[in-house]
């Protein structure tokens, strides 16, 4: 019974988590558009798709992340 609540801790439990995001998020398309825009180093599209993802949803820590990622690579990190 040990064996198996450990397997589904260290396998199930964090696959599951991965996909929780995009489930909660209802900008997820507009978040993945600016992590495909930061990926292809499109900085400035990023920073305006993801600047409006915070508008609409303050709390994306996702967004927020990308959104400071793609500052720093543009040098302006008071945005």
């Amino acid at each position: 019974m040990r064996r198996i609540a450990a397997l589904f801790l260290l396998f199930v439990f964090p696959s599951v988590l991965l996909f929780l995001p995009d489930v909660f998020c209802q900008n997820s398309a507009y978040v993945q558009e600016g992590i495909s825009q930061c990926r292809q180093e499109n900085y400035e599209e990023a920073i305006e798709v993801l600047k409006r993802v915070r508008e609409e949803d303050p709390k994306s820590s996702v967004a927020a992340f990308f959104l400071g990622l793609a500052c720093k690579q543009v040098m302006d990190l008071y945005r």
